[in-house]
């Protein structure tokens, strides 16, 4: 998915990643900057582990990392206990530090949308 700020500006792009497949063939998410260069990695746990944290109504933490591998910050996946049929966007909060660009942020935020529409289908 590309994140373009207007007017017509490029930021970057979140891929979801093949290589990084967990045991449940989760996919990771990589954010690439607008030169292409990957600049974060966003990982995504196992589905059997995902559920399990879901029915008990507990958040699910996705870690950031630079590209180094650094833990930079974590994407808090808000589950909501569901009592009808209605499946809705989860909630997420971004902890990431403060002096990270504002591109950055944008495609931290960008990628928990992207991760919600993913897990939709």
């Amino acid at each position: 998915m590309q994140i373009w700020y207007p007017p017509w500006r490029y930021i970057g792009e979140i891929v979801t990643c093949d290589f990084c497949l967990t045991c449940c063939r989760t996919p990771g998410f990589t954010i690439r900057n607008r030169r292409g260069a990957k600049v974060m990695h966003v990982s995504t746990p196992c589905y059997c582990e995902v559920a399990c944290q879901a029915l008990c109504g507990e958040d699910t933490d996705h870690p950031i990392r630079d590209a180094r591998g650094k833990r930079i910050g974590t994407m808090r996946q808000k589950w909501k206990v569901r009592t009808d049929d209605y499946v809705g966007p989860d909630r997420y909060i971004a902890y990431f530090p403060s002096r990270l660009p504002v591109s950055y942020k944008v495609l931290i935020l960008c990628c928990a949308i992207f991760k919600d529409f993913v897990q939709l289908f």
